[in-house]
């Protein structure tokens, strides 16, 4: 049940620049030549936004990776600090608000047409209806993969997940989420591109772009998975063989370090 909830939060998160960030409500450590942007949260798993306060340079990293000669350590999710380490010290970033990151008029006009956008998209909507696809799409696959298997289909199962499809898209707050998509557009795009952008969904084309999206994005699904579902017993055998190689290493490794460790384990004469 785990592996399908992160599933189908990656496929939601592949369907427009990166939803899922947290919304950025502290300030950013003010004398740092880091920017901490942006927290992606996948339950057991983090990734953080880093970056020059320029915005260029941005990277995604995690706990362990690295950044400008930093490696990123511990984030405290109640004050939203990240501690970043280097040759003994620290540095403590807390999670850059909009206007720390809003460097100018060009910004804030790219601001406020990334807003436009995401009213156009009418963005929960979309989402929700995305989200509703996707679980229609990958229930029909696990079914055909029951089927295929010669044995009965588990309807419980599939009414298990999809249950669990429908309440991650109940819980997730797709509002919260336009804002940080906002910020994102207006960090990434210039005013007048965001601008170009607004026009061409204000014209039927994009209109049509905006309501078809959700039916492209389930039929693209159809698409993709029969795909994926072919080459899978290749990927096993690979898989399957490649474990064994390594398994037969390990074997070996400890095979020749057994004679030193019953020498220096032996009583001396």
């Amino acid at each position: 049940m785990k592996t399908l909830l992160r599933t189908c939060s990656l496929l939601a998160l592949t369907l427009i620049a990166l939803p899922g960030l947290r919304a950025a409500d502290t300030t950013a450590a003010g004398d740092s030549d880091i920017v901490f942007r942006a927290i992606l949260d996948m339950g057991d798993e983090r990734s953080f936004s880093l970056s020059a306060p320029s915005g260029e340079n941005s990277r995604w990293v995690t706990p362990g990776g690295a950044y400008a000669g930093w490696t990123v350590g511990e984030y405290d999710p109640d004050t939203k600090t990240l501690t970043l380490d280097q040759d003994g010290q620290q540095l403590q970033l807390r999670l850059a608000t909009a206007a720390d990151m809003s460097g100018g008029s060009d910004t804030a006009a790219a601001r406020a047409e990334a807003e436009k956008i995401f009213q156009q998209l009418n963005f929960e909507k979309m989402m929700r209806e995305m989200m509703a696809k996707q679980r229609d799409a990958m229930l029909k696959m696990q079914r055909e993969m029951m089927e295929r298997s010669g044995q009965p289909v588990d309807e419980r199962l599939l009414e298990i997940q999809a249950s669990s499809f429908d309440e991650m898209n109940r819980l997730i707050d797709w509002n919260a989420m336009s804002d940080d998509m906002v910020n994102i557009y207006a960090e990434t795009f210039s005013a007048s591109q965001l601008k170009g952008i607004n026009d061409f969904y204000a014209t039927p084309s994009g209109q049509a772009l905006i309501d078809k999206t959700p039916e492209v994005q389930q039929r693209t699904m159809e698409v993709i998975m029969p795909r994926i579902m072919e080459v899978m017993p290749a990927i096993q055998a690979k898989t399957t063989q490649l474990m064994k190689e390594y398994q037969a290493e390990k074997a070996a490794a400890a095979a020749q370090s057994q004679p030193a460790s019953t020498a220096e384990a032996a009583p001396a004469q």
